[in-house]
């Protein structure tokens, strides 16, 4: 009677860990719902996901992002692979007045043969509505923080000798106007 217990009490307890798991990952529509659904593929493009039992496929166009385990994606436009903007989704890694964002890419490594990834950053400040993410260059920092003139010249100063993380949670806590979260942002995205 306890092993039928047990293993009664077992299968539960997994079935449930399931449908928690499942619940755990959403999309956020253009409406600005979310919607919690299994996520089954992803890229840089474009997103697969079972809702129902249906398979629903999005670009990155159609919906604002989503939310894959502990990481949040969100959707704009930006210069991914290639010379001219389109629409994909990077993973948001810190999360503030300016929002940090990242991507790996596999390149051929023409020297070594074979491929690499290279790991590319974005950033994007909380009151663009354009949705444009901007590579993570100094020149782009420049132009985008230019409303914080403490920012602009330490980044003028120091160049290349801080890390571009380093760079957003500085101007996050100088010049930003709302509390940061390094990594892992869980927050609703707001468009």
């Amino acid at each position: 009677m306890k092993t039928i217990i047990l293993i009664f009490s077992s299968v539960i307890l997994t079935l449930s860990n399931c449908f928690s798991q499942q619940q755990k990952d959403y999309i956020i529509t253009l409406d600005n719902e979310k919607v919690f659904c299994e996520i089954k593929k992803t890229n840089y493009k474009r997103i697969v996901i079972i809702k129902d039992g249906e398979k629903i496929k999005y670009r990155a166009k159609d919906i604002f992002g989503y939310k894959n385990g502990d990481y949040l994606y969100e959707s704009g436009k930006g210069k991914v692979k290639y010379l001219w903007r389109q629409w994909v989704f990077l993973k948001k890694t810190i999360d503030g007045d300016m929002n940090l964002y990242e991507i790996n890419i596999e390149v051929t490594d023409k020297a070594r043969g074979g491929t690499k990834i290279s790991t590319h950053h974005y950033i994007r400040r909380s009151n663009n509505y354009m949705g444009i993410f901007l590579s993570a260059r100094i020149n782009n920092f420049k132009k985008i923080c230019s409303d914080c003139p403490e920012f602009t010249e330490k980044i003028s100063y120091e160049r290349n000798q801080t890390s571009v993380e380093d760079k957003v949670d500085f101007f996050n806590k100088n010049c930003g106007k709302k509390p940061t979260n390094k990594s892992k942002s869980s927050g609703t995205i707001k468009k």
